[in-house]
């Protein structure tokens, strides 16, 4: 119910131009192609809601699909499902279903009656494609169980002739010693109370990255839950999304600490079944999605250490555990749960095996590593590297499409507003980039910067893995070794970003990624924390005083404040120029000065990196050449290029849609270009096919075909926001 007034409390809030661009994008949904009105009259018909009920409802078609296809193809959640899965605004519209046939029963008035109940499974079949809601995957199926095997009954905890526990570690021989264990995990349940929630976030943070599709987040709990094996979360966190994207794109996994192993069982998750996990990775991989019919807790190393587990030298515990081990411990966080409940230890009386366990591991880790419990609670959020993909809302100046939203900010801010929202998730992400799988954070409005004046984008995150690289040193040529966005990640991105730009009528889109440097020389950008977005003021000022101190440096703006980059090597070799061999370069010390006083941080606000970013579009002319993003698009595996085909048709209708409505507000915004339509047409029609077809056609510009895709920043390009 909470979901449903959600909707309506969406709804409520539309201002008028969306409320009557969202109705015409419902308009344009309905016109419907033979298979949809099949689908229509079938859901229409009374005593459909049983085959809804029970999973056998054909999704709405999109065009392009017969009616054979659409029969024959796959169906809807059942009602079981979606209860299961937490859909509930999808189980409602099937309750509703339900009550809209028993009403049918009544004779003529209660047909009519029935097929206004059932209404709402209407607005079901076709809000994927109004709400920008991206396709989700089948829940992962598991074809055993990782639970280890319980002892026969009867048989005793201890070995009677030593007195060891079973399964405990080998020093436990009495009560007493037993005691002494019980008391010194207590201590670190107290220690560790404010960290008990790390799975509950975990999961929050999942469910937002992955557009609340819980197929998408099982595939990627399951694969941090493999690459979980022997790694700490922050070495974990980019193991497990390099390995996501690779599988992602139908390429090989190659990840974790055991590849081999690792990445063919990441595949296996990929295809919808795999084998158990194991008893210490299922029951993470349980806690991370946090399945409700869990009955185990996580038992790793560090759980393994603090429980006083040592090798058989006495050495620090860094294995796996045995059977006896997990019940042991199975058996012991049991009646944790019951003790931290009784005394509501940390005033809390709600510990369930997941908070224990929390608690537990990074009270250990803090004391082990000498930190704060809050630095060791860090979360697969805080070490997953990230791309920003940062599109203008303006089209390109040299294309004319829409030129007067230069001259009427409020026109400007309008249609910046309104494409963002036509373009977002109900989770306030990206809708292409989440269409294709990849796992995307909420898109941070801002100012781009062009010739001093600030200009509406957006920052779009995606989550990307690390691989090795070489990088060359500008003051001595020397190449050295660099962690930066992995190839997999890298094709995810470009491809996200080329579609923004085909749509948005943009003559670039770039995007950053920034890691560690592996020296100072190195260093190329620096991304300053403001506890906030910059301003537009804030980005004019900042870019008037960069443009006089410095040459090739380019302000983007970023969800807490400001990233700073360099905009090509040539430019970072001259800034570096005359720096001695292992010194940190004159220009970053004379930047952080400029910055410090320039915007209200300190030198602590600011981090410095390596990007490794680029650029998809036409970088030779700057113009828009829908050709310039073709390879880009057509360079992933044919799962991601499929959803994206399907995505782009949505936005493209939804965008045309926009434009239309936009010059009835605002006439002042000029003409549009066929060139723009034509494209969108193409794309709604055949996707990214459509597109090559305008191309090899010669109906719209293009580049050289035989050089498509991303390509270096000439020198004499203009410094502009978005760009890398």
């Amino acid at each position: 119910m909470a979901e449903v007034m959600g909707l309506f409390d969406r709804l409520a809030a539309m201002n008028e131009l969306e409320a009557r661009t969202r109705a015409e994008a419902i308009s344009d949904a309905w016109k419907p192609t033979p298979a949809q009105a099949a689908w229509i009259g079938g859901v229409l018909t009374p005593g459909s809601s049983a085959a809804d009920v029970a999973g056998e409802l054909p999704p709405w078609p999109s065009e392009g699909v017969t009616v054979g296809e659409m029969l024959t193809g796959q169906k809807m959640p059942s009602l079981k499902s979606n209860i299961e899965q937490r859909k509930y605004f999808d189980a409602a519209m099937q309750g509703l279903g339900v009550g809209g046939d028993a009403l049918s029963i009544l004779g003529p008035p209660g047909l009519v009656a029935g097929a206004l109940a059932k209404s709402p499974r209407l607005l079901r079949g076709v809000l994927k494609g109004v709400e920008n809601i991206p396709e989700d995957v089948a829940r992962l199926k598991f074809t055993g169980t990782s639970a280890p095997e319980q002892l026969a009954e009867g048989t005793a905890r201890t070995i009677k002739t030593t007195g060891k526990y079973r399964g405990a570690p080998r020093d436990i021989t009495s009560g007493p010693k037993l005691g002494a264990m019980r008391k010194r995990l207590k201590d670190y349940i107290a220690e560790g109370s404010d960290g008990r929630l790390w799975y509950e976030n975990t999961n929050e943070w999942l469910r937002q990255v992955t557009a609340d599709r819980p197929g998408v987040r099982d595939r990627y709990a399951a694969s941090a839950a493999i690459t979980s094996q022997g790694t700490q979360v922050g070495g974990n966190a980019p193991m497990a999304m390099k390995g996501y994207n690779q599988a992602l794109l139908d390429e090989p996994v190659v990840t974790g600490r055991f590849p081999a192993t690792q990445g063919k069982s990441i595949e296996g998750v990929f295809t919808g079944t795999t084998s158990p996990l194991g008893p210490k990775r299922e029951p993470f991989f349980e806690a991370l999605i946090q399945d409700p019919n869990r009955l185990r807790q996580t038992n790793d190393v560090r759980q393994a250490r603090a429980f006083g587990y040592t090798k058989e030298d006495g050495s620090i515990w860094d294995q796996g555990l045995g059977t006896a081990q997990h019940r042991f411990m199975d058996e012991e966080t049991a009646s944790l749960v019951e003790w931290a409940n009784k005394k509501k230890v940390g005033g809390h009386a709600d510990w369930d095996r997941d908070r224990i366990q929390a608690a537990i591991w990074i009270a250990q880790k803090a004391e082990q590593e000498g930190t704060t419990i809050a630095e060791a609670g860090r979360m697969f959020q805080d070490f997953t590297p990230r791309a920003i993909v940062r599109p203008e809302a303006i089209p390109s100046e040299q294309l004319g499409h829409l030129p007067g939203l230069l001259d009427d900010p409020e026109a400007l801010a309008a249609y910046s507003q309104r494409q963002r929202e036509v373009l977002s998730t109900p989770q306030k992400t990206d809708y292409l980039t989440a269409q294709t799988g990849a796992l995307t954070g909420e898109v941070v409005p801002g100012p781009g910067s062009y010739g001093g004046v600030s200009r509406p984008a957006d920052a779009i995150p995606v989550l990307v893995g690390k691989s090795t690289t070489e990088v060359v040193d500008p003051v001595t040529g020397k190449v050295l070794e660099a962690m930066v966005i992995d190839p997999a990640s890298r094709t995810l991105v470009e491809s996200t970003a080329a579609a923004r730009g085909l749509l948005g009528a943009q003559e670039t889109v770039g995007y950053t990624t920034i890691t560690r440097a592996p020296n100072a020389a190195t260093r190329n950008a620096v991304e300053i924390d403001l506890g906030r977005t910059i301003s537009g003021e804030e980005m004019n000022t900042l870019q008037e005083v960069l443009g006089a101190q410095f040459k090739g440096l380019i302000p983007l703006h970023q969800e807490k404040g400001v990233t700073i980059i360099v905009e090509s090597f040539d430019a970072l070799k001259k800034l570096t120029k005359g720096t001695p061999g292992g010194k940190t370069p004159k220009w970053q010390k004379d930047l952080s000065d400029t910055v410090t006083e320039t915007l209200d941080v300190t030198k602590k606000d600011l981090d410095w990196g390596l990007n490794t970013g680029g650029l998809v579009g036409d970088v030779d002319t700057w113009t828009y050449k829908p050709s310039a993003y073709l390879e880009a698009l057509e360079a992933p595996g044919p799962t991601v290029r499929g959803l994206l085909d399907e995505g782009m048709k949505n936005a493209a209708r939804r965008l045309e849609t926009l434009d239309q409505q936009l010059l009835k507000e605002y006439p002042s915004a000029g003409e549009r270009k066929e060139i723009v339509s034509r494209v969108r047409q193409a794309l709604i029609e055949k996707g990214v096919a459509g597109v090559r077809e305008l191309v090899q056609k010669g109906i719209v510009p293009a580049v050289v075909l035989g050089a498509l895709g991303v390509q270096t920043i000439p020198q004499e390009s203009p410094p502009r926001s978005g760009l890398l």
